[in-house]
């Protein structure tokens, strides 16, 4: 058990490893912020309006891997 404990302490001072427990825990936070709002948007909004948002993410979000191409 104190081996892994010297283990995961040196990972732990990676950069590496830093940059990915940051990545995960703003991945995290995305999600838990996209829960706690949805009842809120969904009163607010209603399903067509979800629809012609997903419709204009997906588009843009093609657009912008074609012009990343480019």
């Amino acid at each position: 058990m104190k081996r892994m404990a010297q283990r995961l302490r040196r990972l732990s001072r990676r950069p590496e490893a830093r940059h990915v427990g940051i990545l995960t825990f703003g991945s995290i936070a995305a999600q838990v912020v996209l829960l706690a709002t949805t009842p809120w948007l969904s009163r607010l909004f209603g399903p067509d309006s979800f629809g012609l948002f997903s419709l204009m993410l997906s588009i843009s979000t093609i657009g912008e891997r074609w012009w990343a191409l480019l």
